[in-house]
């Protein structure tokens, strides 16, 4: 759909969507009071654009691995410092992926500056990198989920 918008309906259709990591203006705090708040998976709120904007299905997938975070855990059960690191590496790992215009989530890629594939930790893959578990893909709002189940527990 295409249509013309005035100014108030473009500051409405902004005000929609959730804080952005990739911009330093944002306040976090949006973000962590409407994830606290929730009974919806952690999963699901990172995919919800009027949460935080700009993570998509792969971001969601390594940044839940990166942070141990089990993607079925209830967004209010998370505590403020996970949310914190949460945010934080997902601005991290965006303004890489604007940076290098790919998806880099692997540390050592990260600091590899020759590397401009995609390189992704268990996205994808069979085996956790960390502790070599079979990985289990599951699926929240449609889109499938990579979990390793002994680095990313349940709480």
């Amino acid at each position: 759909i295409c249509e013309v918008l005035d100014k108030v309906d473009i500051e409405k259709l902004i005000n929609r969507i959730g804080a952005d990591p990739i911009r330093d203006d944002c306040d976090p705090q949006q973000v962590f009071s409407k994830i606290l708040k929730s009974r919806a998976n952690i999963g699901k709120l990172l995919m919800d654009q009027s949460v935080i904007a700009g993570i998509g299905n792969i971001y969601r997938t390594e940044i839940l691995w990166r942070q141990c975070i089990h993607p079925i855990t209830i967004g209010n059960a998370l505590g403020v410092q996970q949310l914190e690191n949460l945010w934080f590496d997902a601005k991290y790992l965006l303004k890489i992926g604007a940076q290098r215009n790919a998806i880099i989530t692997v540390d050592k890629a990260i600091h590899d500056n020759n590397c401009i594939s995609e390189s992704f930790n268990i996205f994808g893959k069979d085996k956790c990198p960390k502790c070599s578990s079979p990985i289990i893909v599951t699926e929240i709002s449609g889109r499938r989920v990579f979990v390793c189940e002994m680095c990313q527990r349940n709480i």
